[in-house]
């Protein structure tokens, strides 16, 4: 059998190296969601006690035929929302970003069987910082290729055109998805963010005979697992909450068993 191939089929083999990567994605999505999740309520009962359940048109008849102490008490709830959406704004992206970083920092220490100290947490919320900007960098090039696309290939409708197009947005998130955890591999060596992303470039020169044929196997497996899900996105049209939740769940584990095969491929993270 071509190791290529046997490397692949191998890198469906769950260990605890799985799990435990497969445990930590699934904790720091619930801790993010939940993050998000409390920002919203606390935003949604402050528009709440500012409208008072009213609605535009009733707020704007209320205020106009309102006393002078009504309008200063509108006013002023709506300095305390306006506060309260800016400063939670700023607080929940800072406890994202350090939710997100904590998690890739144990993660990927548990990788390396290392320990993560105070002073390399810091640094994964650098590396966090830079992944976000390349993150949206990488967005907009996606999103002038989607337009280009588009207006090259029309939408008519088919299942042909269906699959081509989920290819191609395919494509190029898994490129970005394997070079974040190229840099992640490279980081949690030298803890030199900037750095590290030039070592993933480096790593893919190097490595490049294997890690096409390890995108290109991992392209047909998520575009595999597209069209099975794509009738099932059909039938649960009415349910999207669950189909939503169904697609969070084939999310983690790809990327979960991905992260394993590329390490299987570039080779284990080094003490």
């Amino acid at each position: 059998m071509n190791k290529h191939i046997r490397n692949y089929l191998r890198s469906f083999k769950v260990n605890k190296a799985f799990l435990y990567t497969l445990i930590i994605d699934v904790v720091a999505i619930l801790l993010i969601l939940g993050i998000v999740l409390a920002f919203g309520k606390v935003l949604g009962d402050k528009a709440f006690a500012l409208s008072d359940g009213k609605t535009a048109e009733q707020l704007k008849v209320e205020l106009l035929s309102g006393t002078e102490e009504q309008a200063l008490e509108f006013l002023a709830k709506a300095k305390s929302f306006v506060f309260v959406f800016f400063a939670g704004t700023v607080l929940t992206f800072l406890l994202l970003m350090m939710a997100f970083s904590f998690s890739r920092a144990f993660l990927w220490n548990k990788i390396k069987r290392s320990k993560l100290t105070r002073k390399n947490f810091w640094r994964w919320n650098g590396i966090s910082l830079i992944i976000l900007f390349l993150a949206g960098a990488y967005f907009l090039i996606f999103a002038i290729f989607r337009i280009a696309f588009n207006v090259i290939f029309p939408l008519v409708g088919n299942t042909i055109y269906f699959v081509f197009a989920k290819a191609v947005t395919l494509f190029f998130q898994l490129t970005f998805l394997l070079f974040v955890f190229l840099v992640f591999y490279s980081f949690v060596h030298k803890y030199k963010a900037w750095e590290s992303v030039s070592d993933a470039f480096n790593l893919i020169k190097v490595h490049w005979n294997r890690i096409w044929r390890m995108f290109l196997l991992s392209l047909l497996t998520i575009l595999l697992i597209s069209l099975v899900l794509y009738p099932l996105g059909k039938a649960f049209f009415y349910r999207q909450n669950l189909m939503t939740i169904i697609n969070v769940v084939v999310l983690v584990l790809f990327m979960s068993w991905q992260r394993i095969y590329m390490l299987k491929i570039v080779g284990p993270i080094k003490e």
